[in-house]
C-alpha cells in the first residue's frame, strides 16, 4: 500500500492513469487499445506502464507480436483500500 501511495504522488499520477488502472482491473488491454481508452500519446503511455509495472501493480505477456497488460491480482482491492484512506485521513 505504501508503494502504490508513493508512486501516485512521485509520479504526479493524473486521472488517465487513475482511469488506466481501473481499466487493467478489469481486463488485459492491449497498448493500442490503452492509446485509443486514454487518449495518451504512446511515449507518456509507456514510461507510466513502465511505471506501474516497477511497482508490481501491472504485469504484461506477450501474445504474438502484441503485449497485453493487466492489473496483478488483488490489485482492485488495493486500490479500494488505498481511496478509502484517503478519503479519511483527509476529513
Amino acid at each position: 500500500m505504501i508503494r502504490l501511495a508513493r508512486l501516485f504522488r512521485s509520479s504526479g499520477v493524473n486521472s488517465s492513469v487513475d482511469e488506466m488502472l481501473v481499466e487493467l482491473c478489469q481486463r488485459e488491454l492491449m497498448v493500442y487499445e490503452i492509446v485509443q481508452l486514454m487518449g495518451l500519446e504512446r511515449s507518456p503511455l509507456s514510461q507510466h506502464l513502465k511505471r506501474l509495472r516497477d511497482a508490481n501493480l501491472v504485469t504484461c505477456r506477450k501474445k504474438g507480436k502484441n503485449t497485453l497488460y493487466s492489473a496483478v491480482p488483488g490489485l482492485t482491492e488495493k486500490l479500494v483500500l488505498f481511496t478509502l484512506r484517503s478519503f479519511t485521513t483527509d476529513s
